[in-house]
């Protein structure tokens, strides 16, 4: 999928995406800048995430606590929950679950990997609204078939997505819960 492709899909249903721009863009690989400020990522996406090129910033100057390591990620995000979305010293996103002194929980290998992710994300979620209604999803009524489609185009995404306690594998395993699988 070509970026132009991803841009056109993302924003089709009048979704918005943002560009980052700022001076901490400015130290990342030619790649992760130039998908910053020409892709962007989404103002908010499925499950429950949110973006803001505002707090582009080194965590611990947003997040002020003391001798954590913060000061290693920047911020992209947050989750439902409050938790920091961030590029780490490789650029792979991590989660940092402030709910388990900032926990890395890994993402993607790239932002452009979290955002091909996100979008299949949204196609997976707007199927299942589309053909079975709009508590379809709360409702568990997708298949066990649906979810293996869903990890499988994740792993073409980015191959090392699905690791153990991964924020994918841990949607996954949510998903495959909510229909009566595993737990």
């Amino acid at each position: 999928m070509s970026s132009n492709e991803f841009i056109k899909d993302w924003t089709q249903d009048g979704d918005k995406l943002f560009y980052f721009e700022n001076s901490y863009v400015e130290s990342l690989s030619e790649s992760t800048k130039l998908f910053l400020k020409t892709v962007g990522l989404p103002d908010r996406a499925a499950p429950y995430l949110s973006f803001s090129s505002k707090t582009f910033l080194p965590v611990d100057q947003v997040w002020k606590h003391k001798n954590m390591g913060l000061e290693n990620y920047l911020l992209l995000g947050s989750d439902g929950a409050g938790s920091p979305i961030c590029l780490d010293k490789n650029e792979n996103v991590v989660l940092l679950d402030h709910e388990t002194d900032f926990e890395v929980v890994f993402m993607n290998s790239s932002v452009k990997e979290l955002a091909y992710s996100l979008l299949r994300y949204k196609q997976f979620i707007n199927d299942i609204l589309q053909r079975l209604g709009p508590d379809a999803l709360l409702d568990g009524k997708y298949t066990l078939q649906e979810i293996n489609n869903l990890q499988q185009d994740l792993l073409v995404i980015d191959k090392t997505a699905l690791g153990e306690k991964s924020f994918w594998a841990i949607e996954l395993q949510t998903l495959k819960a909510n229909i009566g699988i595993g737990g």
